[in-house]
């Protein structure tokens, strides 16, 4: 079994990889206008002449199925949406099955060991929570992603994909001590997104742990369940809760700071007090039958009756007809709605049937793959997509399925390596 290079060597041979994976993490908060071209540009052609050298991949029949049906779902988005001419409210949308594609093919020739796989999750995962935490210190009691700055993560429901999508693939081969503190920080992080789903995925991997380190899983269960506690108690909601906590560590360390050395405050023009937004009041947070599901259901049949009324709709209306299609009647008042809320849905309208099959066709041989090897992780990832799939769009927002691709295109690389290169699994 040859060394993981990421293990040993100098660090000549280690610095390369950190940086590769490094710029690939960096991608989660690119704003979505600037990503099409990161990708493409910078790692899609560099991996098609890489994918060039080695030939044991143009060989592999599972490599040529997978990126096939990414490459044609590429091909049919383009064909689709290139002659819309109204505008999307997602930039480059013709382009976005072809960014997957390129991401899928970049993270399939990095992410080349287990270590390097753990490394793009943490700093995905770090990026998220760091500049999520910098907007709530920033902001008021209500949490706004400033999508003014020149990097911002995706919104909160996105994020949760990202995150225990890809947690939920490295999990198993993460050192026992890391693997927990990562738990706990996706549980609370998961209560402050107040993602149902995040929660329930989140504490069922905890779960999981009871037989590897039953005493460290019981300690993190037991902190988990607390904060969860902590957060659904009161008349505040977690959000509030933990940015007043939050801003309220930052201005003990700004007194903290000798007067001399503190920042002078800019110097601002008197404004008229504005009306602060009224506090969100506290519910429990798996509670069921809230205004937003049931503002889902009638988004799911408004979609579902536009594609029965345009099947077969082979290349598909583009984003733009869609918002407009899916809010005429409106569905709520004073709400327009972005996509349908369901992957299936909103590929199929948006971008046609053909690119949608292309693009399902590629998810169902990665799963073919991942059971014929039993790779766990990739099975964990890849069932938690297709239940992501059926609440969320995942096409609204560019980076999410794009840092998916890259980290699935890992897994499936990992399986694909001659045996001799293969790095070896271990749960410690």
């Amino acid at each position: 079994m040859a060394d993981d290079p990421t293990r040993t060597g100098s660090l000549g041979q280690v610095w390369p990889g950190l940086l590769l994976v490094s710029a690939m993490a960096l991608a989660v908060t690119l704003p979505p206008r600037y990503l099409a071209m990161y990708v493409i540009a910078g790692g899609g052609i560099a991996a098609i002449f890489a994918v060039l050298r080695h030939g044991y991949l143009l060989a592999d029949r599972w490599f040529v199925t997978i990126f096939g049906c990414f490459v044609l779902a590429a091909l049919f988005c383009l064909l689709g949406t290139l002659p819309v001419t109204q505008l999307s409210d997602i930039d480059l949308e013709f382009l976005k099955y072809a960014v997957y594609a390129a991401g899928f093919l970049v993270g399939l020739l990095a992410l080349r060991s287990e270590q390097l796989m753990r490394r793009f999750v943490g700093l995905v995962v770090t990026l998220i929570v760091l500049l999520f935490v910098i907007f709530a210190v920033r902001g008021g009691p209500l949490l706004r992603v400033d999508q003014s700055w020149p990097i911002y993560p995706p919104d909160q429901n996105n994020s949760v994909a990202v995150m225990i999508v890809l947690a939920a693939g490295v999990i198993g081969t993460t050192p026992v001590r890391s693997r927990m503190f990562l738990l706990f920080v996706l549980a609370v992080f998961m209560a402050f997104f107040e993602s149902r789903i995040g929660l329930i995925v989140v504490f069922a991997m905890i779960l999981l742990q009871l037989r590897v380190a039953l005493r460290l899983t019981l300690l993190v269960l037991a902190a988990a369940i607390g904060v969860w506690a902590y957060m659904s108690y009161g008349p505040l909601n977690p959000q509030t809760k933990l940015i007043f906590a939050a801003q309220n560590v930052v201005g003990q360390i700004a007194e903290a700071v000798p007067e001399p050395l503190r920042p002078e405050p800019a110097a601002e023009a008197a404004a008229p007090a504005a009306r602060p937004d009224p506090l969100p009041l506290n519910r429990p947070l798996l509670e069921l039958g809230t205004d937003s599901d049931i503002s889902r259901l009638g988004i799911y049949r408004r979609a579902l009756a536009l594609a029965v009324e345009s099947f077969p709709n082979l290349l598909g209306m583009g984003d733009a007809a869609v918002v407009a299609q899916l809010n005429d009647p409106p569905i709520t008042r004073g709400v327009v709605f972005q996509h349908a809320h369901n992957f299936l849905l909103q590929s199929y309208l948006a971008y046609g049937l053909l690119a949608t099959l292309a693009l399902v066709c590629g998810v169902i041989a990665m799963l073919v793959l991942a059971i014929s090897r039993r790779a766990w992780g990739l099975i964990a990832s890849l069932l938690i997509v297709g239940g992501l799939g059926l609440i969320e769009s995942l096409t609204s927002d560019i980076r999410v399925l794009t840092i998916i691709s890259a980290f699935l295109g890992g897994q499936v690389g990992l399986l694909l390596r001659p045996s001799g290169q293969r790095t070896e699994s271990r749960i410690r």
